[in-house]
């Protein structure tokens, strides 16, 4: 094996390889935080993204994920494809600083993120249908201490929504 073939292969395998701490549990079928992303096509926005504490118990959630103040499609991992799965570029509209005032959520509680890609996608063009998925990654902290590290994937979830021109209200 040539040793551009092993710098490729080591490279290949650093860069799949989720870097979290062997100490933080993590979690991808919704055991601490549920995801669901819905149609709204009101004046207001498209779909409404909601993430729902279902641990049974009390989670401090990053706030950029539990705060409607701080949440942003352009940072938070909310992607939009064109009807055939092409990429559209969506813009972070927020600057956020980092803070260490988690949002606390009690057990069942939900925060709600209304999105108007109008106003993360400045060249969208209205004529065309849309999906939308999420890749969201986080993490929470439970009430003993424990940090769990959430990935909220809208593919594997069956978590998507379409729409088209007449969603542009």
């Amino acid at each position: 094996m040539s040793i551009k073939t092993i710098i490729l292969l080591s490279t290949l395998v650093f860069f799949s390889v989720d870097i979290v701490p062997a100490e933080i549990e993590r979690d991808s079928k919704e055991q601490y935080v549920a995801l669901k992303v819905l149609p709204l096509c009101s004046v207001d926005g498209q779909v409404k993204v909601i993430f729902t504490n279902v641990s049974g118990g009390k989670l401090m959630v990053d706030p950029d994920y539990g705060s409607v103040d701080r949440f942003d499609v352009g940072n938070q991992a909310i992607d939009l494809y064109t009807a055939d799965l092409y990429p559209v570029k969506t813009w972070a509209r927020k600057s956020v600083k980092p803070t260490s005032d988690w949002s606390v959520f009690t057990a069942g509680q939900s925060v709600e993120h209304i999105i108007d890609f109008r106003e993360h996608s400045p060249n969208l063009d209205l004529s065309k249908n849309y999906i939308v998925m999420t890749n969201a990654v986080f993490n929470v902290i439970t009430e003993a201490g424990k940090t769990i590290r959430v990935r909220l994937k809208s593919g594997s979830l069956d978590e998507r929504v379409e729409f088209g021109p007449d969603c542009f209200k």
